[in-house]
């Protein structure tokens, strides 16, 4: 028999999490007073379950929407149907419902832990600007990364990165090829607002400060969940400049405190390739996403440079709290 206080406490962290309820009591939480180790395994167990549980589910999907012909299809990463709904299920499962179940699991408070705090209105203004202006940064450090290769004893390794950097690309650009408002809604979703809040809540609100506790120290934190994040997406032609973003958002989330503002740094981020990506195919615009941003100018390059610099120079100054729980 499923114990009742088990039950009742789930119960209990459920209506804590959500944001509209008022409750006075933080009962304990099912998992408390874990070791980190601990808290590590839970999370790793909450991602596989998660990853399981969403292929699952968009399998079952498919086949009662679109039919059994769509899953016995000869390319099924030809069928944008099917690759729309494996990656919302997927961004779902493996990014957003671990995070959320660990926090309401092992926290008091899961919503403070996973950084849903106010934020002013003009500091969401400034990040947005941020992303705009980091793109050169970016950029040099693509054309960077695209010029490294691996030594010859490695070159198994590298036709297996390549292979994925190209299979990745194909789906993107895939995704992005259609320019009915339909599919560009559908993408802004897809590909900017559920990474975004996803990414951000599994590697920035939770691995930062699970890697806190181990290394007790919030720059090895952000630059360890920082590569995670970038190798994560298993495209290694894209590693530095991932990896950048990924400083960005890890030290604007510790110095705000709220997963909003790394989140809309984030949105802006994948939003704006898919705006670009739009207009292009649709024929308004002659410049492509990869094109947006690189410039030969050094004096361009040098703005952003000081621009990037000083948004984040200021957003250290004004942080409320470092996360050191």
């Amino acid at each position: 028999m499923i114990n009742s206080h088990i039950v009742k406490g789930l119960t209990r962290q459920i209506f804590l999490f959500l944001p509209h309820q008022k409750i006075d009591m933080h009962p304990l939480p099912i998992f408390s007073n874990l070791s980190n180790s601990a808290r590590w395994f839970i999370l790793i167990g909450l991602l596989i379950f998660g990853s399981i549980f969403s292929v699952l589910l968009a399998y079952l999907i498919i086949y009662i929407v679109f039919g059994v012909n769509t899953l016995q299809g000869t390319s099924l990463l030809d069928n944008i149907q099917y690759i729309r709904t494996m990656q919302i299920f997927n961004q779902v499962g493996i990014f957003i419902l671990p995070p959320v179940l660990f926090a309401i699991f092992t926290e008091t408070r899961p919503v403070t832990y996973l950084g849903f705090t106010r934020v002013p209105l003009n500091n969401i203004v400034i990040i947005a600007f941020l992303i705009l202006c980091v793109s050169p940064i970016v950029n040099q450090l693509m054309v960077w990364n695209e010029a490294m290769y691996l030594p010859a004893q490695l070159e198994g390794l590298e036709n297996w990165m390549k292979a994925s950097e190209e299979s990745a690309n194909a789906i993107t650009e895939k995704m992005l090829s259609y320019t009915d408002s339909g599919s560009f809604a559908i993408n802004i979703f897809m590909m900017a607002f559920l990474p975004a809040l996803g990414e951000e809540l599994l590697f920035r609100a939770t691995a930062i400060r699970l890697f806190n506790r181990t290394f007790k120290n919030i720059h090895v934190s952000v630059w360890v969940s920082a590569i995670l994040f970038s190798a994560f997406h298993l495209q290694f032609y894209g590693f530095l400049p991932r990896m950048f973003l990924g400083l960005v958002f890890g030290y604007l989330f510790i110095w705000s405190g709220s997963i909003w503002i790394p989140f809309i740094a984030h949105l802006v981020n994948n939003g704006v390739v898919i705006v670009v990506s739009w207009l292009y195919a649709a024929g308004y615009i002659n410049q492509s996403a990869d094109d947006f941003g690189n410039t030969d100018s050094i004096i361009i390059k040098i703005a952003s440079i000081i621009i990037t610099s000083t948004v984040l120079f200021y957003a250290y100054k004004s942080r409320k709290r470092d996360l050191t729980s």
